[in-house]
């Protein structure tokens, strides 16, 4: 991976890191994480969809759907493995921590890249 590239993962972590800190809730309706939940909250994939790109439709897709993908990169993402594996992690510890991840993104610990919580996507 090029310079470019970590730098490119490190911009995007803090982006989202930061959203997530300021928000300190999670995305989330009727107890199923969401990429956009009632009252503006998102979760750290659903911060980066554009709202010109977001529709409901993308609830019911992982990080592996390709109208996910599109959209973001419609919104300005640039879509890689490298980025994925970082936005599944984002997506795990929102997905799976009683905040949202505030207190862990705070400290700057992140799990290791883990599966999105696959288990709260379905249904969506």
């Amino acid at each position: 991976m090029s310079t470019t590239d970590k730098e490119y993962l490190q911009e995007l972590y803090e982006r989202v890191k930061e959203s997530l800190l300021s928000q300190g809730k999670k995305s989330v309706r009727n107890g199923i994480c969401r990429y956009r939940s009632p009252g503006g909250l998102k979760c750290a994939v659903g911060l980066l969809i554009a709202d010109s790109e977001y529709s409901k439709d993308l609830e019911s897709e992982g990080l592996h759907g390709l109208s996910l993908q599109e959209a973001l990169k419609r919104s300005g993402v640039k879509f890689s493995t490298e980025v994925r594996q970082l936005l599944m992690s984002l997506q795990y510890v929102h997905d799976n921590t009683a905040t949202g991840g505030a207190s862990a993104r705070r400290s700057g610990v992140l799990p290791a890249p883990a599966m999105q919580c696959a288990r709260n996507r379905r249904g969506r």
